[in-house]
């Protein structure tokens, strides 16, 4: 499958993760240029099954791109999950397309390579990434937030859920995008934020009363696949606005969400388990 799609996944138990991030896109939200690990990133997750392989992603598609990639894929047997806003008032326009298909390894990384190919998504690998000579000083945020893991120059925090979630009798996992995700980054002495909660259906209300009570705008509310269990809904949300004061926001956003503590299940490592910060 790497051979196929051009580049080296990220692994974890028996699963691979392929990221490919839309470097090629300039995306400006109220004049600020977003960094493309803020919202911009494309991935697919394969996992064995018994006789076949299923794969879960999301594709960061210009809206001119969404009807060419989408006919292919349902051509093809993929089922389409979600089409969502990522961000809002962004230019250019922008959709997130979320996935799921069962066959074969390569028939399936060979249908997501013309996938790719159809939209304007860079498919080369990407080049060795320097590091930065002025690294970003987050610790406004980790104060509040937490300690996050920083990609590139943007400030990340993944959230999983406490409980397992299963479709047609399958577990999803958290490497398989089942998590709640925010992601930062700086503009001056402002932040923006990008991401969504995923959420059951008692936690949708408190969130969003405490996404608008904070000016954080909400850009969807859709569920989270066809048939998962327990029924689950995505909120995806854009925050602008003054470095803590943003932080502060969704902080409160966040403790609307039941966190106990959470042990790491066999598959993860201390590292792979990210519910970091909170």
């Amino acid at each position: 499958m790497e051979k196929i799609l051009g580049r080296q996944g990220q692994t974890q138990g028996d699963m691979l993760k392929v990221i490919f991030t839309r470097t090629d896109l300039n995306v400006l939200v109220s004049g600020t240029p977003i960094e493309p690990e803020l919202a911009l990133t494309t991935w697919f997750t394969f996992k064995p099954l018994t006789r076949q392989t299923l794969v879960t992603g999301e594709m960061v598609l210009l809206d001119q791109e969404v009807p060419k990639v989408m006919v292919p894929l349902v051509r093809y047997g993929f089922q389409v999950d979600s089409l969502h806003d990522p961000l809002i008032n962004e230019s250019p326009s922008l959709k997130v397309l979320r996935v799921q298909a069962k066959g074969s390894r390569a028939w399936l990384a060979e249908v997501i390579r013309e996938a790719l190919y159809t939209s304007g998504t860079p498919q080369a690998p990407p080049d060795e990434k320097k590091p930065s000579t002025t690294p970003e000083d987050w610790s406004k945020i980790e104060a509040i937030l937490g300690p996050g893991m920083v990609e590139n120059r943007v400030l990340e925090y993944q959230i999983p859920l406490l409980e397992p979630i299963r479709e047609d009798g399958m577990d999803f996992p958290a490497f398989m995008g089942m998590g709640s995700v925010l992601r930062l980054q700086k503009s001056g002495d402002h932040i923006a934020s990008a991401g969504s909660f995923l959420l059951t259906k008692e936690q949708v209300k408190p969130v969003v009363e405490a996404l608008t009570e904070n000016h954080i705008a909400i850009t969807g509310v859709q569920n989270a696949t066809l048939a998962e269990s327990p029924r689950l809904f995505q909120v995806t949300y854009w925050a602008q606005g003054k470095t803590e004061e943003t932080a502060k926001g969704l902080k409160a956003v966040i403790e609307k969400i039941e966190l106990p503590g959470r042990e790491p299940t066999p598959s993860e490592t201390p590292e792979d388990s990210t519910a970091k910060g909170f």
